[in-house]
Protein backbone atom coordinates (compact mmCIF):
# COMPACT_ATOMS: atom_id res chain seq x y z
CA UNK A 1 0.00 0.00 0.00
CA UNK A 2 1.77 2.86 -1.44
CA UNK A 3 1.60 6.87 0.46
CA UNK A 4 -0.96 7.62 -2.60
CA UNK A 5 -3.16 4.99 -2.06
CA UNK A 6 -3.57 6.29 1.42
CA UNK A 7 -4.13 9.49 0.75
CA UNK A 8 -7.16 8.27 -1.04
CA UNK A 9 -8.33 6.08 1.41
CA UNK A 10 -8.10 8.51 4.15
CA UNK A 11 -9.93 11.41 2.11
CA UNK A 12 -13.13 8.55 1.25
CA UNK A 13 -14.62 7.81 4.70
CA UNK A 14 -15.42 12.07 5.70
CA UNK A 15 -17.99 11.94 2.99
CA UNK A 16 -19.29 8.74 3.10
CA UNK A 17 -19.78 9.12 6.91
CA UNK A 18 -21.72 12.88 6.23
CA UNK A 19 -23.88 11.07 3.88
CA UNK A 20 -24.91 8.55 6.20
CA UNK A 21 -26.02 11.32 8.84
CA UNK A 22 -27.93 12.94 6.11
CA UNK A 23 -29.48 9.57 5.81
CA UNK A 24 -29.80 9.00 9.69
CA UNK A 25 -31.63 12.85 10.22
CA UNK A 26 -34.22 12.88 7.19
CA UNK A 27 -35.39 9.11 8.30
CA UNK A 28 -35.72 10.28 11.85
CA UNK A 29 -37.86 13.27 11.03
CA UNK A 30 -39.82 11.80 7.74
CA UNK A 31 -40.25 8.61 9.38
CA UNK A 32 -39.82 8.61 12.98
CA UNK A 33 -41.07 11.67 13.66
CA UNK A 34 -38.48 12.74 15.76
CA UNK A 35 -36.15 16.16 15.82
CA UNK A 36 -32.86 15.66 14.55
CA UNK A 37 -30.39 18.13 15.36
CA UNK A 38 -29.19 19.68 12.56
CA UNK A 39 -27.37 22.74 14.27
CA UNK A 40 -24.79 20.01 15.67
CA UNK A 41 -24.80 18.05 12.33
CA UNK A 42 -23.47 21.22 10.42
CA UNK A 43 -21.24 22.27 13.30
CA UNK A 44 -19.58 18.96 13.04
CA UNK A 45 -19.32 19.51 9.36
CA UNK A 46 -17.33 22.37 9.95
CA UNK A 47 -15.23 20.80 12.47
CA UNK A 48 -14.32 18.11 10.09
CA UNK A 49 -14.12 20.78 6.83
CA UNK A 50 -11.40 22.51 9.23
CA UNK A 51 -9.73 19.58 10.47
CA UNK A 52 -9.26 18.68 7.16
CA UNK A 53 -7.95 21.67 5.51
CA UNK A 54 -5.29 22.07 8.77
CA UNK A 55 -3.93 18.89 8.68
CA UNK A 56 -3.33 18.89 4.63
CA UNK A 57 -1.88 22.23 5.13
CA UNK A 58 0.22 22.82 7.99
CA UNK A 59 0.43 18.70 8.85
CA UNK A 60 2.62 18.53 5.64
CA UNK A 61 4.44 21.90 6.32
CA UNK A 62 5.13 21.52 9.93
CA UNK A 63 6.70 17.04 8.56
CA UNK A 64 8.70 18.88 6.03
CA UNK A 65 9.88 22.00 8.26
CA UNK A 66 10.93 19.26 11.42
CA UNK A 67 12.63 16.69 9.03
CA UNK A 68 14.62 19.55 7.28
CA UNK A 69 15.79 20.70 10.31
CA UNK A 70 16.38 17.03 12.00
CA UNK A 71 18.73 16.28 8.61
CA UNK A 72 20.43 19.89 8.55
CA UNK A 73 21.68 19.51 12.51
CA UNK A 74 22.38 15.76 12.12
CA UNK A 75 25.70 14.89 14.52
CA UNK A 76 27.17 11.94 12.08
CA UNK A 77 26.13 9.95 9.55
CA UNK A 78 25.66 6.51 9.90
CA UNK A 79 26.27 3.83 6.72
CA UNK A 80 23.87 1.24 5.83
CA UNK A 81 27.06 -1.16 6.83
CA UNK A 82 27.51 0.33 10.32
CA UNK A 83 27.07 -3.14 12.13
CA UNK A 84 29.51 -4.61 9.93
CA UNK A 85 31.77 -2.50 10.76
CA UNK A 86 31.71 -3.03 14.07
CA UNK A 87 31.45 -6.47 14.12
CA UNK A 88 28.13 -6.84 15.50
Amino acid sequence: MGIRSLFIFLLFPPPIVAIVVVIEGWYLQRHRAQRYDWRAYFAWLADLAGRIAVGRVLGTRLAGVVLVATYCHRATNIGMNYLDEKGL
